[in-house]
């Protein structure tokens, strides 16, 4: 059997909390590259959220919903997506599992 090199993909994770205090949620956004299908829906939804790994092919997260309307954006992006492969992990802020 040949062995095959998997390069390893960047795996982004961004966390925030609101500065202003008027949502005490933290949302954390997670895009698995290994399990990305590439169809690229969460891309054409929530271009400021999501976007394409430099070395191509899988999708990846930009940065951390910050507003409500972009909290909305990537539930809607990680419900679209066929592969499951967004994960949204939403906590009251300063409950983090960090």
């Amino acid at each position: 059997m040949d062995m095959v090199a998997i390069p390893c993909l960047e795996y982004m994770i961004f966390s925030i909390c609101p500065a202003d205090g008027a949502r005490n949620v933290a949302m954390r956004l997670e895009v698995d590259p290994l399990q990305c299908g590439c169809t690229g829906y969460c891309v054409k939804l929530a271009p400021v959220l999501f976007g394409w790994l430099p070395q191509g092919g899988a999708a990846r997260a930009r940065k951390a919903p910050e507003s409500d309307d972009e909290r909305r954006l990537a539930r809607e992006a990680a419900d679209l997506c066929p592969t499951r492969a967004i994960v949204l992990r939403e906590t009251a802020a300063g409950d983090g599992d960090d």
